[in-house]
């Protein structure tokens, strides 16, 4: 059921994200004729307590998912990391992003560790790789492993670390908000 939810909080992020850009389309069209301000102020009205209710719903995936506890597991990291990338290749796919995965070559595939909360984690930061690309951008998800903290190399306790690179077209500096 907990994997359900990180997937339901990128698909309402996703949502949200769209609902968004469309009230700022309706509000670039109308201008401001009023014949059609006050139909399209109730819609925008109705639009911002759909995102209301959707933010509250991420709210309450998030508390259920920070409330699982820990649980260590053998698993795949390049199945792990590619099963993620499949998830959110839909909602990328919508936008016309480009979603892709590396990873360092001494990596080892089988690791011990929480894949729920590195899931989570993962999905968020690229779900925010997403939100914030523009059509033809490319997210590249980069694997990498870290020198564990003692700095023994041959130390169980390793670090994993998990970029994510949103190359693509920037937002112009008219269009940026102060």
């Amino acid at each position: 059921m907990e994997n359900n939810h990180i997937d339901l909080i990128q698909y309402i992020r996703h949502t949200v994200n769209n609902h968004n850009k469309t009230k700022r389309n309706i509000v670039e069209l109308i201008g401001y004729k009023q014949d059609a301000v006050a139909k399209i102020t109730d819609t925008l009205g109705l639009i911002d307590k759909l995102i209301d209710h959707l933010n509250d719903k991420i709210c309450v995936f998030r508390k259920n998912i920070e409330s699982k506890n820990v649980e260590l597991e053998n698993f795949s990291l390049q199945t792990f990391v590619t099963d993620a990338v499949a998830r959110l290749k839909a909602i990328a796919e919508d936008d016309r992003i480009d979603l892709k995965s590396n990873f360092q070559a001494n990596i080892k595939d089988s690791i011990i560790g929480d894949s729920f909360r590195i899931r989570a984690v993962l999905s968020q930061l690229v779900g925010s790789a997403i939100i914030h690309g523009t059509k033809c951008t490319t997210i590249n998800i980069c694997v990498h492993l870290l020198p564990s903290q003692d700095g023994k190399t041959d130390s169980k306790d390793k670090i994993l670390q998990f970029v994510v690179h949103s190359i693509g077209p920037s937002i112009q500096k008219k269009n940026c908000k102060r």
